[in-house]
């Protein structure tokens, strides 16, 4: 048994594995996926296991900000640091407590008040906050005027503000309307192997820096075991690609690269990130993946996927089992949904596999399944 270095630790909604010693969490990680995958040999990959989330969603409770508590999902705990986030994700949450001590939150229960949550970042360039506001509530002057004034002395070198409609569960993405920058830039950056990625304040990018950039060396060495004569005549589908971190860093190795997302902001970014990589031979298209049956491919094709939780949609799924890359490389941050997934790619068997620690004391990792056509 480890100690829990948390001083909220089973009442916060969170970690849940704190108590555990990391050889233990590694194995138990570990042995789900192969379970669910039916695959025996299991790589593992682990690195920090406190301190490594650049990334933390607080929100707001009348008298503070915090994380939902354990077993009761409407309840905020407020906290005054979290022992798996990166420092500069902890002394933002101390200046976000000290200033917002009252602030018109709102709640779940009722529908009611202004203030959801603070997205809090670190970045290579510059940390970052977005506040998340109910759309809906008649005091976002109050608000804006005091998140402004907040802005003016906090070490956060870039603070948005994103308004959304709590009753409205569509995915919605941040615009002209709905969002506006208070301070700095409404794009962070972050470094992988050498190459400069800018992504937006809000949107998706992984938490944990150190075992991301694991996971991008490990993808890339498994393309690149292919060979190049493989290959350098082959198309790669980066679907699910976000900012196109996946994509540019596999650019060398193929023809070319085509980069899926649905959302517009994560596009405009790999945009940016194909332009200032200086990858001549990549794309990005904004494109809901349900409709990647009418994506025109020749050629021979390499595929890697890196959907959300919620996993591929079927239509997207059946799409690329149609398409018949020479692999498929199928990131997971779901074991059990991908376990579900794998017998709709009928056409391919299991290569390799591995488990990345991507969120230590938690009973969440991240797999990588390499997927081969089967003769």
């Amino acid at each position: 048994m480890a100690k829990p270095l948390c001083e909220y630790y089973g009442k916060c909604g969170g970690c849940n594995l704190q108590h555990l010693e990391t050889e233990i969490q590694l194995k138990q990680k570990a042995e789900l996926i192969r379970h669910v995958i039916n695959f025996e040999d299991i790589q593992v990959f682990s690195g920090e296991g406190y301190g490594y989330r650049n990334r933390q969603d607080f929100f707001f409770r009348r008298n503070g900000i915090g994380l939902r508590e354990k077993g009761h999902a409407s309840e905020i705990l407020v906290v005054d640091k979290c022992p798996i986030a990166q420092p500069e994700v902890n002394k933002i949450l101390m200046e976000l407590n000290l200033h917002f001590k009252d602030n018109d939150n709102y709640s779940l229960r009722s529908g009611q008040g202004t203030f959801i949550s603070a997205i809090v970042r670190a970045a290579a360039e510059g940390n970052g906050v977005c506040f998340v506001l109910n759309d809906n509530s008649p005091r976002l002057k109050e608000a804006v005027e005091k998140i402004e004034e907040y802005a003016r002395g906090s070490q956060a070198g870039n603070i948005a503000v994103f308004y959304v409609d709590p009753n409205n569960k569509d995915f919605r993405e941040p615009n002209d309307e709905n969002f506006f920058v208070a301070k700095g830039n409404e794009y962070l950056a972050q470094n992988y192997l050498g190459r400069k990625f800018c992504y937006p304040i809000e949107g998706f990018f992984q938490n944990n820096h150190q075992m991301a950039e694991q996971m991008q060396k490990y993808c890339n060495e498994k393309l690149a075991a292919y060979g190049t004569s493989m290959t350098s005549k082959a198309a790669l589908l980066d679907l699910y690609g976000g900012v196109g971190t996946f994509g540019i860093i596999n650019s060398s190795l193929f023809r070319k690269v085509t980069i899926i997302d649905f959302s517009s902001r994560s596009i405009a970014c790999a945009e940016k990130n194909i332009e200032e990589n200086a990858v001549k031979n990549a794309k990005a298209i904004a494109m809901d993946l349900r409709s990647l049956k009418k994506l025109t491919v020749s050629g021979p094709l390499f595929a890697i996927t890196d959907p959300p939780r919620s996993g591929m949609d079927i239509r997207a799924l059946d799409s690329l089992n149609e398409l018949k890359p020479e692999a498929i490389i199928y990131i997971s941050c779901n074991p059990l949904q991908l376990g579900k997934e794998l017998p709709r790619l009928k056409n391919y068997s299991v290569k390799s596999a591995a488990m990345f620690d991507m969120f230590p004391q938690t009973n969440h990792a991240e797999a990588i399944v390499e997927l081969g056509l089967k003769n």
